[in-house]
This record gives structure tokens, C-alpha cells and sequence, in this order.
């Protein structure tokens, strides 16, 4: 090879350096950071904002403010919407005064009426301070809820999970009062919700006594 050819070579070389920076990816020196794209947008709207005139100012903060002020009162008006369509439900439950009446298992219970059905409500939160337990021999729990309205109360449907020590339920009797309506309705049970007593069942559907 004679010496202008490889005078030739070197004048052609390229001073490109490359980063590896993974699994073959390749970074070169001449690629801009997506941060730094972004700081020079950001930059150019606030010049663009500052050559402004006053009045275009002003019309462009109330044109914001008109837009989050509808924004705020569109939430607000699906917010009183929805709480229409809500009610409160305070559960009343009273457990019998029969030999190892109470019980240790979950209790669930759900509300039918003439316009919808709640989604299982867990009865775990009683407001009865005086007992460690719910449901308790003769005992009285309340719980309360804040739901979806069914509208007029049909029926009620408890249950347990048959799950620890005596699950075995004797339950007298379960009192809705629908506070927002004023509706206050029994479902009278008088019997065992358990696996080996009465007829071995833990799922029962109480009719709303007829008026």
C-alpha cells in the first residue's frame, strides 16, 4: 500500500465515539435528553406568555379560570347527583337466648327492594362497645352503612361463613331502618342459621312482613 493511500485513509477517519449502555443499545453524544427537550418547551411558553400584553393576560386568566370553575362545579354536580341515588342503613341484630346462640363467623347480609339490590354488606363493625365479640347470646348489634338506595325494603338475605369456634347461629331477628326514607323494617327470623341445628342451613331470605 503506498503511503498517499494511507494518507488518504487517515484524512477520511471519523472521531465518532459510541456508549454501550445496555443489552446492545447504542448512545452517541449527539442524542438530546427528553429532559432537557422538555425545559426548552417549558421556557418557550413562558416567553410567549411574558411577550403578552396586559389585556391578553387578563383575558387568558379568565379563560382559565372559567374552565377550572367548570371543571370544579361539573364534580360538584355529579357529587349531589350520586349522594340522590345513596342512603344510610343502620342494621339492627339481635341474636337469640338459646344455649351457645351466638357465634364466631362472619356474617353477611344483603337488601332487596323494589328498585334494586345492595351489594354483601359485612356486618363486622357492631357499635356495641360493652362486648369483645358480635353477636353475642342475646346480644344487640348495630351497624351501619352508607349505600346505594334499593328503594322500598322487600327482603333480606344473611348468611355466615360457618367459620370458627361454635359457628352455629340462632338468630332472632334483624331490624333495617332506612334513614333517609324513614323506613323501618323487621325481618323476624326466629331460628338457627347453622350446620347441625334446625335445618343445617347458614344462608336464609327473610320477607319484609306485609303492611
Amino acid at each position: 500500500m503506498s503511503k498517499a493511500r494511507l494518507e488518504n485513509d487517515k484524512a477520511v477517519e471519523f472521531p465518532l465515539r459510541v456508549k454501550i449502555t445496555g443489552e446492545g443499545d447504542v448512545n452517541t453524544p449527539n442524542e438530546e435528553p427528553v429532559a432537557i427537550s422538555n425545559r426548552a418547551e417549558t421556557k418557550n411558553l413562558v416567553d410567549w406568555y411574558k411577550s403578552l400584553s396586559l389585556v391578553w393576560k387578563i383575558v387568558l386568566g379568565i379563560i382559565v379560570a372559567v374552565v377550572v370553575a367548570g371543571i370544579v362545579g361539573f364534580l360538584i354536580y355529579r357529587a349531589l347527583q350520586r349522594e340522590k341515588t345513596m342512603e344510610y342503613y343502620v342494621f339492627t341484630v339481635k341474636t337469640g337466648d338459646v344455649k351457645d346462640a351466638g357465634t364466631f363467623a362472619k356474617v353477611e347480609a344483603m337488601l332487596y327492594g323494589d328498585q334494586d339490590v345492595s351489594y354483601s354488606l359485612a356486618l363486622n363493625q357492631s357499635t356495641n362497645l360493652l362486648s369483645l365479640n358480635n353477636f353475642n347470646r342475646n346480644g344487640l348489634d348495630k351497624f351501619f352503612f352508607h349505600e346505594k338506595s334499593v328503594g322500598k325494603l322487600e327482603r333480606l338475605l344473611i348468611r355466615h361463613d360457618n367459620s370458627g369456634l361454635s359457628p352455629g347461629w340462632f338468630l332472632d331477628w334483624v331490624e333495617v331502618n332506612a334513614t333517609k326514607s324513614g323506613q323501618v323494617v323487621r325481618f323476624n327470623a326466629n331460628r338457627w342459621l347453622s350446620k347441625d341445628q334446625g335445618d343445617r342451613r347458614i344462608v336464609i331470605e327473610i320477607n319484609a312482613p306485609s303492611t
